[in-house]
């Protein structure tokens, strides 16, 4: 999984890892399955809710995380279902998770973004 090198703590007892790794040597918790967890209720919500092209776009994301293209597909077809929200939260979850670059970046893409349709609307 490709967002594991991005990995830098545990997400159970924030001890650090190593790039890459998927088990934790404080705790013993395996990666994988602790974000399996996070993610699998919130998938589910969000296939509810804005349907499988959203939740899959992310999945390509996740797959291929260090792929601007990826990342900016995901985000415009949020934007066309004026569904920024959605864009913005996956990608604090991803903050509060890997507080990488990537993540941060795109975040403040998606807020300006934001910011232009809320000053064409008024």
């Amino acid at each position: 999984m490709e967002i594991l090198r991005q990995i830098e703590t545990c997400p159970k007892c924030n001890s650090g890892l190593k790039p890459g790794s998927t088990e934790c040597f404080n705790c013993g918790v395996l990666i994988p399955k602790v974000l399996a967890q996070i993610e699998e209720p919130l998938q589910a919500d969000f296939r509810r809710e804005f349907g499988a092209d959203f939740t899959d776009r992310w999945q390509s994301v996740v797959a291929d995380y260090e792929n601007e293209d990826a990342h900016w597909s995901f985000i415009t077809h949020c934007q066309q279902f004026s569904s920024l929200e959605f864009a913005a939260y996956r990608y604090r979850r991803l903050i509060e998770v890997l507080n990488d670059d990537i993540a941060i970046s795109m975040l403040k893409r998606i807020e300006a973004l934001a910011g232009v349709e809320l000053q064409e609307s008024a």
